[in-house]
């Protein structure tokens, strides 16, 4: 007896009770697609050029040697990974690549160095 009215409460209060419909936003997966909007922090590098006139070249802004740590940090500051591609001019002095390398470690930073020989390497392997 008790299960009984337990069943005709609950169907009573199916029927005064509507449905609950979903709220929400449809979604359709079946064309991937990207989200418009600023650039992800992967799609630019950081790097440090050494040579020409100026000396040191930043994403290939000139800037001084005093203001290299305070531009790295600029620029690293966008990004995800800390990572800095240092190249040298062939009359570079070794003083201006110690130094370059002793701002990107003392950013935090991990270097890169691009030498005649790993340029000549991938200038050799076919693209994809």
């Amino acid at each position: 007896m008790m299960w009984s009215w337990s069943l005709l409460v609950l169907m009573f209060v199916f029927m005064l009770c509507p449905p609950h419909r979903s709220i929400g936003v449809r979604v359709n997966l079946s064309e991937p697609r990207v989200a418009p909007g600023s650039p992800g922090p992967w799609s630019h590098t950081v790097s440090v050029y050494l040579g020409g006139k100026e000396g040191f070249y930043v994403n290939v802004k000139p800037v001084r040697k005093d203001a290299l740590k305070a531009k790295l940090r600029e620029e690293l500051g966008r990004q995800a990974v800390w990572v800095v591609y240092l190249e040298g001019a062939a009359d570079t002095k070794y003083e201006n690549a110690a130094y370059a390398i002793s701002a990107i470690q003392d950013v935090g930073a991990k270097v890169v160095w691009i030498t005649p020989a790993v340029r000549a390497e991938w200038g050799k392997k076919k693209p994809m």
